[in-house]
């Protein structure tokens, strides 16, 4: 079992470093300006982190897995990607300023593509008990990621007309296809 100051500290350094990159860009960022904001001295940070690289890897671990179920009862259906679907747009709505300034940064958005594809592979990979994949893995994990990213930036930007619930429904009606046509995976389904 984990200490609770353990979670605490690492809980404080990760709002530190969100609360920091709504103000500064990331380059800007030092670790003594993320342990200055989080009360935390510098080898305490070091005990749990590499660098501000490894905490911001945390921080989007930590943000996609609130927002994507990994539920072991949950099965290849339209309600659970839905589901998914409807948890990330609204996780995306609470970070939006924070999902936008890092945006802008390459390094930030190849650690939250590979985060988000840890996951999604996870998903993939409980569904092919169920599905026979057409395609491998990494492939439709990195295709599905590329997507949610756009999806999330497309969603957030400052655009009057979109509405969340039509672009949920858009989005699952998307989803309900791909599962329906078998885009992703052979008309089989293993027994």
């Amino acid at each position: 079992m984990i200490d609770n100051r353990v979670l605490r500290t690492k809980y404080d350094l990760r709002k530190a470093l969100i609360e920091l990159l709504l103000k500064y860009d990331f380059n800007e960022i030092t670790v003594k300006l993320i342990c200055d904001k989080a009360l935390v001295h510098k080898q305490t940070f070091y005990k749990h982190y590499k660098d501000k690289y490894d905490l911001f890897h945390d921080v989007a671990n930590s943000i996609i897995e609130t927002s994507i179920s990994l539920d072991d009862n949950s099965n290849c259906s339209k309600v659970y990607f839905t589901t998914i679907i409807k948890n990330v747009i609204n996780i995306s709505i609470l970070y939006k300023d924070f999902i936008i300034s890092v945006s802008k940064n390459e390094i930030l958005i190849e650690i939250i593509h590979n985060a988000l594809m840890k996951y999604i592979m996870i998903v993939l990979n409980k569904f092919k008990n169920e599905r026979v994949l057409k395609y491998d893995i990494k492939l439709i994990a990195s295709g599905i990621s590329g997507a949610l990213e756009y999806m999330i930036l497309d969603f957030l930007q400052d655009n009057p007309t979109k509405n969340k619930d039509s672009y949920i429904c858009g989005l699952t009606n998307c989803i309900a296809s791909i599962i329906d046509n078998n885009i992703l995976f052979d008309n089989k389904t293993k027994i």
